[in-house]
């Protein structure tokens, strides 16, 4: 059966007026985040899809307030309805309550309930609200300058988070160097290292399952590559490309660990790769909307992976 996506679980209602009462600029300003508003105006943000909303808009089949969010999905309800009505001779106006959330396709939910189907227990997220992040070792200048392009990109696709680079104390710690010197930089508490695992994460436990605490990752220095049996042959722009792409298969691994999904069938992205993606340095659609969808704030506090099926289930209709 062909799945519906709701669009940020809105009533829409018709309206009398022939003219318009929002600008065009008025109804991106309503339909988006503060924050993502922000970037739109300095064209960083893409509005392909909100434009069946900003459409809406315009044409007044939808009223916004600014009435608080009332979380629905616990009961199974698709809709969130707060109604309050304003009389104004000789006619009656009522409004309807919005709550800006994002829209997802029909891919990314599916890819995300195949992550979920096949995980045991919640997949962690970070609680925090600003999420620090301490390079260590010896990155290369282009290494140390995409940090600047990944962290815009996180900072846009998840608005609820902040990220930002940290001289010391990272949440995150990225460690650029050899593998034998990795154990040295950091804190390695009682989790053994090894090379085939590039990652070390520690959690802190709550009611709502487990919580990023501190995240280690090892990558290998740019100029390192070369070294490796599997670059020695390639070109230099290769070996750039690719160091590239590890950052952000790494950052984004530090959001949302999962085992990977088939390239094959969701195509090329960090969260379904092949090997390293030489083609492309930006993350996917898909990855974006995964990493959007994993902190989605209608997601909170789910208690075991059944419900928060369910609760993804709802995003679909």
């Amino acid at each position: 059966m062909k799945k519906k996506l709701i669009l940020f679980l809105a009533v829409f209602v018709c309206c009398t007026s022939n003219s318009s009462t929002y600008a065009y600029d008025e109804c991106v300003k309503l339909t988006l985040s503060p924050g993502d508003y922000k970037k739109w105006l300095n064209d960083e943000v893409d509005l392909s899809r909100y434009s069946e909303l900003i459409k809406k808009c315009l044409d007044e089949e939808i009223k916004f307030s600014i009435d608080e969010f009332t979380n629905n999905i616990e009961t199974g309800s698709t809709v969130i309805v707060t109604t309050t009505t304003t009389t104004v001779p000789p006619k009656t106006t009522t409004t309807l309550s919005y709550q800006n959330y994002p829209t997802y396709s029909e891919t990314a939910i599916e890819a995300y309930l195949e992550i979920l189907n096949r995980s045991y227990e919640l997949i962690p997220i970070w609680e925090r609200t600003n999420i620090k992040i301490e390079l260590l070792g010896n990155p290369s200048p282009i290494q140390r300058d995409t940090f600047n392009y990944v962290i815009g990109d996180l900072n846009r696709i998840i608005p609820e988070k902040t990220f930002q680079l940290v001289e010391n104390s990272g949440d995150i710690k990225i460690y650029f160097g050899k593998f034998s010197t990795w154990g040295n930089a950091i804190d390695r508490q009682t989790y053994p290292l090894t090379e085939i695992i590039r990652w070390n994460f520690f959690y802190s436990t709550g009611t709502a399952g487990r919580f990023f605490d501190v995240v280690n990752i090892w990558i290998h220095n740019q100029f390192e590559y070369k070294d490796l049996d599997s670059f020695n042959t390639v070109d230099d722009l290769t070996i750039e490309t690719c160091a590239i792409y590890d950052i952000r298969d790494s950052l984004a691994s530090s959001l949302l660990i999962i085992t990977k999904l088939d390239f094959v069938e969701y195509g090329q992205g960090v969260f379904s790769p092949t090997t390293c993606n030489p083609s492309s340095t930006a993350f996917s659609a898909l990855d974006e909307e995964l990493l959007m969808m994993h902190y989605d704030q209608r997601l909170k506090n789910s208690t075991s992976i059944n419900a928060l099926i369910e609760k993804v289930r709802l995003l679909s209709k």
